[in-house]
């Protein structure tokens, strides 16, 4: 609202806020749910080369309903993109077998965590549908407008993606699932709940600017800081090797090449 969003609400279209309802729906609501029951099972790292689908479908989407269109050099960028991920999934049994050997210390104190690669996949496939499809539903909605619009659609699908929360929330058993939940990770949740309450507004923003061709393969960069942070942060229950170097230097590249060959402002 204070960046001048409340007259764009009130000037949408009902197929405008149609559209920021879906998105919404599949970003926030399924798409975020589906990422935390997958990192949930084997670890951030291992769930993002599944999540690169999401490129692939946020791209054929736009190519299709969108009119925009791909060079040379962004397919290139895009297949790096795609394989430096799937990269990361080269040591992933050789990681449950550590993580196995670890459940047990010396002192018999057992760590909570073992990869549950068929669950993980399953909702990292089903996370990957919902962040991929939602960008073309804003792109549809917002076109090429100003930031304020931007704005004014994050506030409409994160209000859309709250309702359906609260719903499944007044059932009595989720309920108390929620109340189970310690103090240390309320408090994880709550700042992961602020900083990607800030990305998502960079993100509807930067989807009134760009194609959802340039910025959905840029947004896989992502990537890099999550590697960053699960070491300082969560080391003891992810996997790195020297595939996850390899793995994150072509995302990067790929990233790079997507922007350079975009003309995002004309």
């Amino acid at each position: 609202m204070l960046l001048g969003a409340f007259e764009k609400i009130r000037n949408f279209s009902y197929q405008n806020y149609g559209l920021l309802i879906i998105a919404g729906a599949l970003h926030f609501a399924f798409g975020r749910y589906c990422n935390i029951r997958a990192t949930q099972a084997m670890g951030g790292l291992l769930v993002r080369p599944f999540q690169q689908c999401s490129v692939v479908l946020s791209l054929v989407l736009a190519v299709v309903f969108l009119g925009e269109s791909l060079s040379s050099m962004r397919i290139v960028g895009i297949m790096l993109v795609l394989i430096g991920p799937l990269l990361l999934m080269k040591d992933s049994y050789k990681f449950k077998e550590a993580m196995q050997k670890k459940n047990f210390k010396k002192s018999g104190e057992r760590i909570e965590f073992t990869p549950k690669y068929s669950e993980g996949i399953f909702f990292a496939v089903l996370s990957a549908i919902g962040f991929g499809s939602s960008p073309v539903f804003i792109r549809a909605a917002i076109g090429s407008d100003d930031y304020t619009s931007g704005a004014a659609g994050a506030v409409i699908s994160y209000l859309a993606a709250a309702f359906i929360i609260l719903l499944v929330l007044s059932i009595p058993s989720k309920m108390n699932d929620l109340r189970s939940i310690s103090s240390v990770s309320f408090r994880w949740f709550s700042f992961s709940a602020i900083l990607i309450g800030i990305s998502q507004l960079l993100r509807y923003t930067a989807l009134t600017f760009a194609p959802v061709s340039v910025v959905a393969p840029i947004q896989q960069t992502t990537v890099i800081f999550q590697v960053i942070f699960s070491w300082f942060i969560n080391r003891q229950h992810e996997a790195f090797s020297k595939w996850v170097l390899i793995g994150l230097f072509c995302s990067f590249l790929g990233a790079v090449l997507v922007s350079l060959s975009a003309e995002v402002f004309q």
